[in-house]
C-alpha cells in the first residue's frame, strides 16, 4: 500500500500498480515486435546492416570533439523542432573531482536559480564519460554513443532547456519554483531518445527506429523490474530470471547489486521510464490524432507551456489543446 501511494506521487498518474503491471507488460510485448520487425528489415538489406554496424563500431556518435561543443550543436539542432529560447545561455561544463567519482552520478544538471536565465551548468563524472582499457583504467577516449544521450537527457532538449525555457515564460512565479519529478525526469528521458533524430539524415529512418524502440523496450522493462520488487516483492533470484529474458547477465550474483539499489530508492526508476513511456503515448496519441497536420514544434511547446506537473494534469491540458476527449 505504501508503495501503491509513492508510486502515484513518482509518476503523477492515479493508478494502480496492478493496472500499471498490465499496462507496462503490454507495452514490452509491443516493443519486442517491434524490434524483431525493425531488425528483420534492417538484416534484410546489406546496406541497412553495414549501416547499422558502422554506427556500433566505427562511426561516432558525438560529431564534435569536446561535451561543450555537442551541446552547442544540439542548441542548433533543437530549433527546428523545439521551441526557441528567448535568451540562449552559456553554457559551463565541469567536472567531478576524482575524490567524488565514485559515490556522484555519471552527470547532473545544475538547476540555476530563479532570476539566472544567461548561465547554465552542467557537470560530467570523468569515471562514466571516458572508455576504460583492458585493465579498468581510464583513457583519453570519450565514450561517444554514452554522451551523445547522456548530453541530450542534461542539456538540450532535455534538463537545461526544459529549465531555462520554462523560466522565460510570463507565468506566476510560483509555478518556476514548484517541482514534479515525473515531469522532470520523463521530459528528459524523452528528450534523450528524441535525440536519435538529429541523425536522420545520416542514418536511415529504419536505424532510427530501432534506437528509439529498443530504448523504449529498456524502458518499459526496467519500470516493471521495480513493480516487481517493490509491489510483488520479487527476490533477488526472481529479479534475475526476469531480467535474463531481455539482457546477457551473468548468474544471480551479477544482478544483486542492482537490486539492493531499487531497494533503497523505490520508485526511483519510475519517475524516468514510467513516465517517459506515457510522454510517448501523449504524443503518439496527437500525431495519430492530427495525422499530415501533425507539427512536432507546436506539440513540443503546448507540453512545456505547462511546466512541473503531475502528468495526469499535463495530459489533459495537451489532449484538450487538440480536441482530444
Amino acid at each position: 500500500e505504501y508503495y501503491q501511494f509513492l508510486f502515484k506521487d513518482a509518476t503523477g498518474y492515479d493508478i494502480t500498480c496492478d493496472d500499471a503491471i498490465k499496462y507496462v507488460d503490454e507495452k514490452i510485448d509491443q516493443y519486442l515486435n517491434e524490434l524483431k520487425d525493425l531488425s528483420a528489415r534492417i538484416k534484410g538489406s546489406s546496406s541497412l546492416t553495414k549501416e547499422y554496424q558502422n554506427l556500433l563500431t566505427n562511426e561516432k556518435f558525438m560529431t564534435t570533439s569536446s561535451p561543450l561543443e555537442q551541446l552547442e550543436l544540439y542548441y542548433e539542432l533543437t530549433q527546428e523542432d523545439f521551441p526557441s529560447l528567448s535568451v540562449k545561455p552559456e553554457i559551463v561544463v565541469k567536472y567531478i573531482d576524482e575524490s567524488m567519482q565514485n559515490n556522484f552520478s555519471p552527470a547532473a544538471y545544475m538547476t540555476s536559480p530563479i532570476d539566472n536565465i544567461t548561465t547554465e551548468t552542467i557537470y560530467l563524472n570523468p569515471a562514466s564519460i571516458y572508455l576504460k582499457d583492458e585493465s579498468g583504467n581510464l583513457t583519453s577516449s570519450l565514450d561517444t554513443e554514452y554522451l551523445y544521450t547522456t548530453l541530450a537527457h542534461e542539456g538540450l532538449p532535455g534538463h537545461l532547456y526544459q529549465t531555462a525555457y520554462f523560466k522565460s515564460l510570463d507565468v506566476n512565479p510560483i509555478r518556476k519554483v514548484l517541482k514534479n519529478s515525473g515531469y522532470v525526469e520523463g521530459w528528459a528521458t524523452y528528450a534523450e531518445n528524441y535525440a536519435y533524430n538529429f541523425m536522420l539524415g545520416k542514418y536511415d529512418q529504419a536505424i532510427i527506429d530501432y534506437l528509439q524502440t529498443e530504448q523504449l523496450l529498456v524502458a518499459a522493462v526496467y519500470s516493471r523490474i521495480d513493480l516487481g520488487i517493490h509491489y510483488n516483492g520479487w527476490t533477488v533470484e526472481e529479479l534475475h530470471s526476469f531480467m535474463s529474458n531481455y539482457f546477457s547477465i551473468g548468474d544471480v550474483s551479477s544482478v544483486v547489486a542492482a537490486y539492493q539499489q531499487l531497494v533503497e530508492i523505490p520508485t526511483n526508476y519510475q519517475q524516468y521510464f514510467f513516465t517517459y513511456l506515457k510522454i510517448n503515448d501523449i504524443y503518439d496519441t496527437v500525431s495519430s490524432k492530427l495525422g499530415s497536420d501533425f507539427n512536432v514544434k507546436s506539440f513540443h511547446k503546448s507540453f512545456l507551456d505547462c511546466g512541473p506537473a503531475p502528468l495526469r494534469f499535463v495530459e489533459d491540458v495537451v489532449f484538450s489543446a487538440y480536441g482530444i476527449k
